[in-house]
């Protein structure tokens, strides 16, 4: 599941669900939250509520940012899929004054969205295997 919320989300107290359980668990990752800047993992088996448990959580949380994003089931992994899934939910936007780290430009074919904004590899760029950046536009139409 993929996701972007900032504040209070009260969806299921509008639909008369209490949450239940898991006192322990949503006080450490509200904390870890809280934190900030942060990465969690919610690991548990199919269907025990990972999902209602990220929704109490960012719901009591005032002000912050929260991406989320899921592990999907696939033959071959995907490596840093949850971030990229994570990161293409998100309302992204780059300062245009923030001083990214040129590893970034790895991200360009899978956030299209905000691509021109990356740094561009420049040994990419400059390898006649990998086509150079003929995919990357400098600005979206």
């Amino acid at each position: 599941m993929a996701g972007s919320r900032r504040g209070r989300a009260a969806s299921d107290v509008r639909a008369g669900l209490v949450f239940v359980g898991r006192r322990e668990e949503l006080r450490s990752l509200v904390q870890a939250l809280r934190v900030g800047p942060s990465v969690v993992l919610v690991k548990w088996e199919a269907g025990i509520g990972k999902s209602r448990l990220l929704r109490e959580a960012t719901g009591r949380l005032e002000s912050a940012t929260v991406m989320w994003g899921g592990c999907h089931p696939l033959r071959e992994p995907l490596p840093f899929g949850p971030v990229i899934d994570a990161l293409r939910s998100a309302d992204l936007h780059i300062d245009s004054q923030a001083k990214l780290s040129t590893a970034t430009a790895a991200l360009a074919p899978y956030l299209p969205t905000v691509a021109w904004q990356l740094p561009k590899d420049e040994r990419r760029a400059a390898d006649p295997e990998t086509g150079g950046d003929a995919q990357r536009s400098d600005r979206p139409s």
